[in-house]
């Protein structure tokens, strides 16, 4: 091969190379949108948190108060909480006590909600629970909660409530009305009730007002009256069981137990309570009053009691009277 050759055959080997370092790089391929895949969920916090939301992105209500929510997403020990589910613990009892006192009350509340109330109608409704709710209104459930957790887990525990009632409070409508079916709110007297809250008291303020605090409240009644409404039915099915009850028997007794629910509430005094199992036995027939009489005669709570402790069991009826 001519010397000559060389240069030339070398510069044409090296050409497709020059053309290949100076051409753009290839774009990369355009991915198509997952159109049937739905809104993204983008999460920003990786801190514990008690805000989770829908598919439509809407906040999920707590079934039970976020101070007891909270304590779970903290790293305690049982002794550290114990405190703090004592407190819990005493305000169940006071709730329910609350309802028990004030059932007329907060269904008026209830009835007034689920009617569109207006503000002239609910305002009164709402301070006269206030009212009677004061000591576990203020100081809020929060505040004694936190006092009652080691000093350095009270930071994350405060955050964890106060991010979760501020979500809460922001997504109430115009009106002020918690949608989701949630109890009337606690109206600050001197804003119109059209007007929302967090307009009038802005950030975190607005999120841990007595209004929220009020919503919380009716939201533990409702709770504890379904609860009380679950076990009374609980309890009623058992009972028609123990006799053996005809239908007809059913639907009398339960109608005599839901007439005691309307006069005695959640909590009947005694002589209310004997009142309605004379109408009840009077029900029954010879032979169910005695499947009933050795239900109470061996029911657990009875033969838990100490052999040394006296147990006399009377039933009455208006024809007879049988000790036990």
């Amino acid at each position: 091969m001519s010397p000559r050759l060389l240069p030339i055959i070398a510069c044409l080997a090296a050409a497709p190379l020059a053309v290949a370092q100076d051409a753009p790089a290839p774009a990369p391929p355009v991915k198509e949108p997952a159109v049937l895949s739905g809104p993204r969920v983008v999460t920003t916090e990786s801190h514990a948190t008690l805000i989770k939301r829908d598919f439509n992105g809407k906040l999920e209500r707590l079934e039970e108060r976020p101070e007891h929510a909270a304590l779970a997403l903290l790293d305690l020990t049982a002794e550290e909480r114990k405190p703090a589910d004592g407190i819990l613990t005493e305000r169940g009892t006071k709730v329910a006590k609350l309802l028990a006192d004030h059932m007329d009350l907060f269904l008026k509340i209830q009835a007034a909600r689920q009617g569109g109330g207006k503000a002239d109608e609910m305002r009164p409704l709402i301070r006269e629970m206030h009212d009677a709710a004061a000591e576990l209104i203020d100081p809020p459930l929060r505040e004694k909660v936190a006092g009652a957790i080691p000093e350095a887990k009270r930071t994350e525990f405060n955050r964890i409530i106060e991010s979760y009632l501020k979500a809460l409070a922001e997504e109430e409508p115009p009106n002020g009305r918690p949608s989701g079916g949630d109890p009337a709110p606690m109206q600050d007297e001197k804003a119109p009730m059209a007007e929302p809250a967090r307009r009038a008291r802005p950030g975190v303020a607005a999120a841990a007002g007595p209004r929220i605090e009020m919503n919380l409240l009716l939201r533990e009644l409702g709770r504890e009256l379904n609860s009380v409404v679950t076990t009374r039915r609980e309890q009623t099915e058992a009972f028609l069981r123990a006799v053996d009850a005809t239908p007809e028997q059913a639907d009398t007794i339960q109608k005599i137990f839901r007439e005691q629910g309307s006069k005695g509430g959640t909590r009947p005094t005694r002589e209310q309570r004997a009142e309605t199992m004379r109408k009840v036995m009077d029900v029954l027939t010879p032979e169910q009053r005695r499947k009933l009489e050795n239900a109470a005669l061996t029911c657990p709570v009875h033969r838990s009691l100490h052999p040394d402790v006296e147990k006399v069991v009377t039933f009455i009826y208006e024809d007879e009277e049988v000790r036990g």
